[in-house]
């Protein structure tokens, strides 16, 4: 309990007790004694997260254009290399519009965001018990599901086709599993899996200002959580022995 009559044992707020008296229910992470010290939220969410490490993927990735076209040979040139830089994949809308110079990639959210529960209750994953701070566990929320808009911004129909050509193969990078896995380390070792939905191409007056866009929907789903307080129970066991028969 602080000065002002403040709890500090949860790891988002300190509440007043009128508050925790209108509480229905025990804190997730309220121990006895409460530590002094309870665990923070993390400073971004599952999804700015999720999208960073796809946007870190996307950025290892090569892509092959067709050169320029041989005239007197008639037929394209040798396949071209080329990378999307880090810097020119926006996780959200950038605030300079300048910087969406192809070949560049924005994700974008279409739909809403969905929170299907986990079960009749939460989850506490108990093999992560002190693996993030002293005395913490992981807790499981819901999961997380979202189709997203991964919208392309080419300079060429070549260049265009070539992402996407990518694109598709990159999705399913392993044997053992369809979509992409992948574990986000800055968010409690949870997986994040992508998996593609559907494409569409956009065409409109801008095309002809070597611009060329393309929107590919990508399924994401990851587990929500957060770290709070535990402590080790240790049961004790009283045994009473009286050696009078009577």
């Amino acid at each position: 309990m602080t000065d002002d009559g403040k709890t500090n044992d949860g790891p988002i707020a300190a509440f007043s007790k009128k508050i925790l008296d209108a509480l229905v229910g025990t804190r997730w992470g309220a121990v006895s004694p409460p530590h002094r010290n309870p665990p923070r939220p993390l400073p971004v969410d599952g999804r700015t997260v999720a999208l960073s490490l796809l946007r870190r993927y996307i950025s290892d990735l090569t892509f092959f254009r067709h050169g320029a076209y041989n005239q007197k040979l008639e037929k394209d040139g040798e396949p071209d290399g080329f990378s999307i830089p880090r810097e020119r994949i926006f996780v959200e809308w950038p605030d300079d519009e300048t910087l969406l110079q192809p070949p560049s990639i924005t994700f974008l959210q279409e739909e809403d965001g969905k929170y299907p529960p986990i079960g009749l209750n939460f989850y506490v994953d108990e093999a992560t018990v002190n693996k993030y701070g002293q005395d913490t566990v992981v807790q499981w929320q819901s999961e997380y599901d979202e189709t997203f808009v991964l919208e392309i911004h080419a300079s060429s129909r070549a260049e265009r086709r070539s992402i996407i050509s990518g694109l598709e193969i990159a999705m399913n990078p392993v044997e053992e599993y369809a979509g992409l896995r992948m574990i986000m380390r800055d968010y409690y070792g949870q997986p994040a899996v992508f998996s593609l939905d559907r494409r569409r191409l956009i065409d409109d007056a801008s095309s002809s200002q070597n611009r060329r866009e393309a929107r590919m929907f990508i399924n994401m789903r990851y587990t929500v959580c957060q770290l709070v307080s535990t402590v080790t129970m240790i049961p004790v066991q009283n045994v009473c022995v009286d050696g009078d028969p009577a």
